[in-house]
């Protein structure tokens, strides 16, 4: 059961026993049963990497090698099409947006795939759209305000004229 790890820290396949090859190839195997139903981007990339680096440490047994190429592939896959779904999906949000949590719902996306395509400029105009929203909800502030005030300024300036009117 002597384990040496790689500069990569990974458990290099000849130290391991055969049964222990044989254990990490079943969790490997859970866990590309387990993708069958995970539809979420960042996890099944995450799954994807955890099985690779797996895959790897086992070197030449059974079919481990070309598992690795295969979900090489498949992570690359995946890397491309989640990607333009995100982007897609943040670029029909950005075209709806009616409100300031729908910019943060929009940044939101956009942290999820940095430096894809343009999604900087996109978070560039959802940063000067809530500027601008901010400057907006600032001004009905404001204009709230001098309503209240020249309601009550009415209100004291009336009840003056009443008391005026009874004395």
């Amino acid at each position: 059961m002597s384990q040496t790890v790689n500069g990569a820290g990974q458990v290099v396949a000849n130290e391991l026993s055969d049964e222990e090859k044989e254990k990490i190839y079943k969790e490997v195997q859970q866990l590309m049963e387990s993708t069958r139903c995970i539809v979420q981007y960042e996890l099944m990339l995450y799954i994807y990497n955890v099985i690779i680096k797996r895959l790897k440490s086992l070197g030449e047994y059974k079919d481990s090698l070309a598992l690795v190429k295969e979900y090489s592939q498949k992570r690359r896959k995946l890397k491309k099409t989640g990607q333009e779904e995100i982007y897609q999906n943040m670029l029909k949000k950005k075209e709806a947006v009616s409100q300031a949590e729908d910019l943060q719902w929009v940044l939101k996306e956009a942290d999820r795939i940095p430096d894809y395509k343009d999604t900087e400029e996109v978070r560039a105009w959802c940063e000067q759209e809530m500027e601008r929203m901010d400057k907006q909800e600032q001004r009905r502030a404001t204009i709230r305000l001098l309503i209240i005030v020249v309601v009550l300024v009415l209100v004291v300036i009336g009840a003056q004229t009443v008391f005026k009117m009874y004395k």
